[in-house]
């Protein structure tokens, strides 16, 4: 899984995301995230299952 790409684990902690995608930080990665996405991972993912 790459930073950008969708995740097949629509179900991984957000924390999990961001370790296997290389941040050391959950907080930053949610920051960039929300730059590149323009919302947080979480709303996301909300929004990709309607």
């Amino acid at each position: 899984m790459l930073f950008g790409e969708p995740c097949e684990q629509d179900f991984a902690a957000s924390a999990a995301v961001a370790l296997h995608c290389g941040f050391s930080s959950e907080v930053y990665f949610i920051r960039r995230f929300r730059e590149l996405y323009g919302r947080s991972p979480g709303r996301y993912r909300l929004e990709r299952k309607n």
